[in-house]
């Protein structure tokens, strides 16, 4: 076999672990991360809000929030009328 000089060198490194903060961001999907940085920045927010597009599309409730419990962050919930209910986030455990 013939040695050939290597057309990636950046992947020819070792591969580093990453910090906890790191994993945590890898393992939340952006939509969900959209969404922690909405409630980060809003003292409420309803579903109606989390749902745009933009912010957490269709499953911003029941799939984003979930995921984002599922790490550790906490929120809390109050209804509002109808359908409409409305989030706080309280921070992390």
């Amino acid at each position: 076999m013939i040695d050939q000089p290597s057309f990636f060198p950046q992947f020819d490194q070792p591969v580093r672990e990453l910090s906890p903060v790191a994993q945590e961001i890898t393992r939340l999907d952006a939509a969900s991360l959209r969404v922690l940085a909405y409630l980060r920045t809003h003292t409420w927010a309803s579903n109606v809000e989390l749902c745009k597009p933009e912010i957490g599309g269709n499953r911003a409730i029941g799939g984003r929030l979930a995921d984002l419990r599922a790490h550790g962050w906490q929120f809390e919930k109050e209804h509002v009328k109808g359908g409409t209910w409305r989030y706080r986030l309280i921070g992390r455990k």
